[in-house]
């Protein structure tokens, strides 16, 4: 699998930053900042929910970071660790919807806090899950030419995150391997004929 190195990541996020500060600039805060138009009927209400949770995003992260900068000889353990932080990365809600405001400002869209899609037949869904989102961001992102969909399609793979999340997989000194259809367990069953 190729994924993509953190400075291409960075490159397309400051790219995507870049280019709603030059072409919205009076724009910009309206995707930074989460308004609530439920929380009290009628009115909108900053609320800083969001806020607290991607704080609690970096603190996780940065303290299971110190925990592998001192770790020597355990490459599992730190490849255990790499997972979770990017389970717990991938699934956070703020960064994906930054994103998506950012690319709906460009795309001359108003900025929404309910992560959603419209469906074919015209259908309003919430976008509860990574995958669900980040095809929202590539569908956002490819009439602007902007690289940010493609390499969050890159980054994501559901079915390490399943694996993990739901303890089938088995860690080798080179590889993971996803057990979900190897074990008699988790196996979807066979059906009757």
């Amino acid at each position: 699998m190729k994924l993509p190195l953190s400075s291409e990541i960075q490159k397309a996020i400051f790219e995507l930053f870049r280019e709603v500060k030059e072409g919205y600039p009076e724009e910009l805060l309206s995707a930074l900042v989460t308004i609530d138009l439920d929380i009290q009927s009628g009115d909108k209400s900053i609320t800083y929910v969001p806020d607290w949770e991607m704080y609690e995003i970096c603190a996780f992260v940065n303290d299971f970071k110190s925990i592998l900068d001192g770790l020597q000889n355990n490459q599992a353990l730190k490849t255990r660790i790499e997972i979770m932080i990017y389970c717990y990365i991938m699934e956070a809600d703020f960064p994906f919807a930054v994103l998506w405001n950012l690319l709906r400002i460009l795309n001359q869209q108003q900025c929404e806090w309910t992560f959603s899609r419209v469906t074919k037949k015209g259908e309003v869904l919430t976008c509860k899950y990574p995958k669900d989102k980040i095809e929202e961001i590539q569908k956002l992102s490819r009439p602007k030419d902007l690289r940010i969909g493609e390499l969050l399609g890159q980054l994501w793979r559901s079915d390490l995150r399943n694996a993990f999340s739901h303890s089938q997989y088995s860690l080798d000194k080179n590889f993971l391997i996803g057990t979900r259809q190897l074990s008699p367990i988790s196996r979807d069953a066979k059906k009757s004929p």
